[in-house]
């Protein structure tokens, strides 16, 4: 049975990856990834020494995770660990499945992806390719566990991905509404005003990261009832 399951993974990996390389190179990703390594080595250290060893919750995603503003003050009546590393990408998660995922025993997993894979030139189908490839190890490996996958923000600093990035928010809506234990949270409709335009009171200077307003008014509030503690 573990012959067999390892054998999925691999295929798993290997049809996500060929999805992806349409629009990324294999050598662009590795470098990548090389650049995430010395984060993802610092949540083992974390996890090893019992840190973060028992988390009910992993927040798996890019810089919007990596740089929660208030993160620990938001959830420090939950029993969450963030292991969010900037620049990532779907396909990244996957690639370090094995650290970020299987050594925990979460009730709950929050993926934030598909900001950067889009923004890099991949398809929503690309995306989605990726993102059905890590449910697919999940249930393998965490098979009671409730996986939820946040929408992608409408960054200003991204505005002419605007349109891309509404159609991967309606594939992760409607893929969510077909599988039993996934969930989609919509955090980007309320980043809106009321005539559609993108609230400009919410990010940073670079206007791709929010500010802690944007994470105390929106994010917060609405992942906070999402949580399966």
């Amino acid at each position: 049975m573990m012959k067999r399951n390892n054998f999925i993974c691999s295929f798993l990996l290997l049809m996500a990856f060929c999805m992806s390389s349409f629009a990324q190179t294999p050598e662009a990703d590795q470098k990548r990834r090389d650049g995430f390594q010395a984060t993802i080595d610092r949540f083992e250290e974390n996890r090893k020494s019992g840190q973060t060893a028992d988390a009910d919750v992993l927040f798996i995603g890019s810089s919007s995770f990596y740089g929660y503003v208030g993160f620990e003050e938001d959830y420090e009546n939950y029993n969450v660990v963030n292991l969010g590393f900037g620049g990532s990408q779907m396909s990244d998660v996957l690639y370090f499945f094995d650290l970020l995922v299987k050594p925990y025993n979460p009730k709950h997993i929050i993926i934030y992806e598909g900001d950067n894979d889009l923004f890099a030139g991949l398809s929503v189908d690309e995306f989605m390719a990726d993102v059905k490839a890590f449910v697919r190890l999940a249930r393998i490996y965490k098979p009671d566990v409730l996986i939820s996958f946040v929408s992608p923000k409408p960054s200003p600093s991204r505005k002419k991905f605007e349109k891309i990035y509404h159609d991967a928010h309606l594939a992760l809506f409607e893929y969510a509404n077909t599988k039993q234990g996934v969930d989609f949270i919509d955090v980007s409709t309320p980043m809106y005003q009321l005539n559609g335009k993108i609230r400009t009171d919410i990010w940073k200077n670079d206007s791709l990261h929010m500010n802690r307003k944007g994470y105390e008014e929106i994010w917060t509030p609405i992942l906070q009832t999402h949580l399966r503690k």
